[in-house]
């Protein structure tokens, strides 16, 4: 006990005898004070040989000790700095009590602090964005936003407004903010002005200081390019060769523009859309055997952006043509059936060469032939001045070329195009299976293309041989009449085909359809020259059954059955044809149904033939659609 006792006043008598009974505190010129910011040096009194200072924060209160600094352990001799202290602890317009301990390097020994002396800090500062973003253009989504850095500062507000209507805050712990920040949805928008005011704070949970000044940038519309493919290539199709540009999500329209020689025209697509394509034609103006210089821009937000970095595409000096794809290797046609070349702006003609069968460098232009357009690149087999040479089941091949300039350019490339085999014709579905009101009804088949004439056959039912009827020699086309054929009886059911013939041979006849005659002989008109349509439409016709109403109609019209006289059965098969054969509608209906349905809504105006049957008794009447 004595031994313990005697070693603490030793080291007293030692403490007092070294100085260390000496204390320190804030200088006068700071006890108390209010710096003009976290960044003015807080001096202490210096001890004479001491080797460092230690800064004890405290709460004004001073029964909560905040934050240690220690000079000694950071070379900064007798200084504080409340930036020093690091973040999260200071705050702006608080008062701090402060006391101060000096260190013995000798002793290994901190003094006892001094008293405490109360510093107060400045207002929180102002900040806004720096100068260089002010009214900038932002490129990206991702381009850094700088403010004006805050001494002592954990987080940053960026207020975001957009016309003066708030959008969000966006909270940082750093002084950089990107519009990939903006959490509102849409957003962000190209084309748009975001007007954006910052505040700050030093510690997590303080209070934020007030906004600063306001300033806008401005997301920049994005550029774009011509997809590098297209780059140094040569166009021949200035119609259908379509270049692109690279797309982006964001755009709502492309413009294209195309320069040489310091002439610069723009595309002229009245509508731009996210379709990011085009073709030359959509340039007036643009010419073969040049090279051009093509850029593009994108409208986002409803705004065009800047064109993008230019690329070189030139155009033929003189262009080839070929038949289309739909065409090149098509089967199964007939001469009737179109053929076309791919369009050449500024065309003047077109040449076609066919070889195949017996044709052998057959040649079509549609300046001097049956079409008779000399720009359009039509043409049939059918056309042909040897057409008579075309034959069905052959392949052909087909080259092309286009007259530019008054010169005409290269062939090109060869396409096949195959004939179905030999075709058989029949009646048409408007006048198979009819009961005739006249022998004088005209009955015609399906016409043939290449076809020189028809013949008709006539067989009872059970197959017998009635007739045949040249119709090739009368020079009556695909047109016929039961009453051409010797041996025709009245009330009776014939069946009947057709042949057709290619000017040396004929073909298979087709299927059978059955007509019935009339019961008896009926006289509609004594001009057997009657015009053909019009005697046909009168000879079919089966008054008083029904009736339809309005007739002539515009619109649309029903039919009146309430003298139609029903079988067994109250379903009615509908068949409605135009003057072509062709069926307009056939479906099944219930008396009742049909009595309420209208018809002829979606027709051209044109005579029609209506026919029902009811249980296989027929008849029959017309309509006519007037505009």
């Amino acid at each position: 006990m004595f031994l313990k006792t005697f070693l603490l006043t030793f080291l007293i008598l030692t403490l007092t005898a070294n100085g260390f009974g000496q204390t320190t505190q804030l200088k006068a010129a700071f006890c108390p004070t209010t710096v003009p910011s976290l960044g003015t040096n807080i001096r202490c009194d210096g001890v004479a040989g001491a080797e460092g200072y230690r800064f004890e924060i405290w709460n004004q209160a001073q029964d909560d000790s905040l934050k240690t600094y220690d000079s000694y352990a950071n070379n900064r001799g007798n200084r504080l700095r409340f930036s020093w202290v690091g973040g999260g602890v200071i705050e702006y317009s608080t008062t701090y009590a402060i006391r101060v301990s000096w260190y013995d390097l000798d002793t290994d020994t901190w003094s006892v602090p001094g008293a405490f002396c109360e510093v107060t800090t400045p207002s929180n500062p102002f900040t806004q964005l720096a100068a260089a973003f002010c009214g900038a253009e932002i490129a990206t989504e991702s381009t850094n936003i700088l403010c004006n850095q805050v001494t002592g500062a954990v987080q940053y507000r960026f207020e975001v407004s957009i016309g003066g209507v708030f959008l969000e805050n966006v909270d940082k712990t750093t002084y950089k903010l990107r519009l990939s920040n903006l959490t509102s949805p849409g957003h962000p928008q190209h084309c748009t002005q975001y007007d954006i005011r910052v505040a700050s704070r030093t510690t997590p949970t303080g209070a934020w200081s007030a906004f600063g000044a306001s300033c806008f940038v401005t997301f920049k519309v994005p550029t774009t390019v011509i997809s590098p493919v297209y780059c140094g290539t040569t166009i021949n199709y200035l119609q259908q060769d379509t270049i692109h540009a690279n797309a982006l999500g964001v755009a709502d329209g492309y413009r294209f523009r195309i320069e040489s020689g310091g002439t610069i025209i723009e595309d002229t697509v009245a509508n731009p859309s996210a379709y990011n394509g085009i073709t030359f034609r959509k340039f007036p103006g643009v010419q073969y055997g040049q090279t051009y210089n093509v850029s593009v821009k994108i409208r986002s937000n409803g705004c065009w952006g800047e064109f993008g970095t230019s690329c070189a595409i030139s155009t033929v000096l003189q262009p080839e043509t070929e038949l289309r794809p739909a065409n090149c290797g098509a089967t199964n046609l007939i001469p009737a059936n179109n053929l076309y070349g791919n369009s050449i702006i500024y065309a003047q003609e077109y040449e076609y060469r066919i070889n195949g069968g017996v044709l052998s460098n057959e040649i079509y232009n549609t300046s001097t032939s049956f079409a008779g357009i000399p720009t359009s690149p039509r043409f049939r087999l059918a056309w042909l001045d040897n057409s008579s040479l075309v034959s069905y089941g052959t392949t052909y091949s087909i080259e092309a070329r286009v007259k530019v300039g008054g010169v005409y350019g290269a062939w090109g490339p060869a396409c096949n195009v195959s004939l179905q085999g030999t075709p058989v014709t029949e009646l048409k579905p408007a006048f198979c299976g009819i009961s005739l009101s006249s022998m004088g009804t005209n009955l015609y088949c399906n016409t043939v293309s290449l076809s020189q004439g028809y013949k008709f056959e006539v067989r009872t039912v059970g197959e017998d041989l009635v007739g045949e009827y040249d119709g090739m020699a009368a020079g009556t086309s695909s047109k016929f009449r039961m009453n051409w054929v010797p041996g025709v009886a009245y009330n009776t059911t014939y069946r009947v085909r057709a042949a057709w013939n290619d000017g040396t041979s004929w073909s298979s006849y087709g299927s059978f359809c059955e007509v019935t005659t009339p019961v008896s002989a009926i006289i509609i008109s004594s001009d057997d020259e009657l015009e053909e349509e019009t005697f046909a439409l009168k000879s079919i016709e089966t008054p008083f059954d029904f009736q339809t109403y309005p007739n002539p109609f515009k619109a649309s019209f029903r039919m009146n059955l309430n003298e139609f006289n029903r079988t067994n059965t109250d379903l009615i098969d509908l068949v409605i044809f135009d003057m072509q054969g062709r069926i307009m509608e056939h479906n099944v209906f219930s008396f009742e149904e049909l009595s309420t349905k209208q018809f002829g809504q979606n027709y051209n105006p044109g005579t029609y033939i209506i026919r029902l049957n009811n249980s296989g008794k027929l008849f029959q009447q017309r309509v006519i659609k007037i505009n």
